[in-house]
């Protein structure tokens, strides 16, 4: 009796100390160690990333967050607040007290910051370590991506620079001359830039609904 007791008694500790003491989750979905996710957002507005970080072990852990920005947009910025972790810092000295087997109290967000830079994405990935055990880590990667308002760039086309034949085939035409034309997909990949222009060429274009900035004014243009 006392050797199965012992065995049950060294297989859980065996069975905890080969797995990760933290992990992560995002909307009630455990994460993989690497695993990737999008948040998106509007043109006008802020994005967030909610995720909760699990203490897996019967002790309780001081875990601390590392950010790592793999790929961001001129002119937006991404910060983050978890306890009483400072944005903006990517070794932040201050770690967050989780209890045994529970989930952090303190909601981890983190947080793209639109500062009129236009359309666009960023990619953060954010690494969960144990404070005296930097190897005891979960990193998940996250991308922001930077949506257009479709109703918010119709409303403000009205006033600007008209657009015709729009939709087209071929050729869009403007009203006045454009000094500073620039053509993105919907995901904000600049994809034509041109100086003092009053005619483009789509020709070559897929067909579907691409984004132009005329001068800083924002219309829609479809292509046929």
């Amino acid at each position: 009796m006392k050797k199965i007791v012992l065995v049950i008694f060294l297989t859980i500790i065996t069975l905890y100390t080969m797995s990760q003491s933290i992990s992560v989750k995002y909307t009630n979905t455990t994460l993989t160690n690497g695993d990737s996710i999008n948040v998106a957002g509007d043109y006008y507005s802020s994005i967030y990333c909610y995720l909760n970080i699990s203490n897996n072990t019967l002790f309780d852990l001081n875990v601390k967050c590392k950010r790592t920005v793999l790929s961001v947009y001129n002119g937006t910025n991404n910060c983050y607040y978890w306890g009483l972790v400072n944005p903006n810092n990517l070794n932040n000295p201050n770690s967050v007290l989780i209890p045994a087997l529970t989930v952090d109290s303190a909601l981890f967000l983190g947080i793209f910051q639109y500062n009129n830079a236009g359309i666009g994405y960023q990619i953060i990935r954010y690494t969960f370590f144990v404070a005296d055990n930097v190897n005891d880590s979960v990193s998940v990667t996250v991308k922001y991506d930077i949506m257009w308002d479709w109703t918010g760039i119709n409303e403000y086309s009205k006033m600007n620079i008209k657009t015709f034949p729009n939709p087209t085939a071929d050729f869009i035409n403007f009203s006045n001359v454009v000094k500073d034309f620039r053509l993105y997909n919907a995901y904000g990949q600049l994809l034509l830039l041109d100086k003092d222009v009053q005619k483009v060429d789509l020709t070559s274009f897929s067909k579907g609904v691409y984004i132009a900035e005329l001068d800083n004014r924002i219309t829609k243009i479809v292509k046929q």
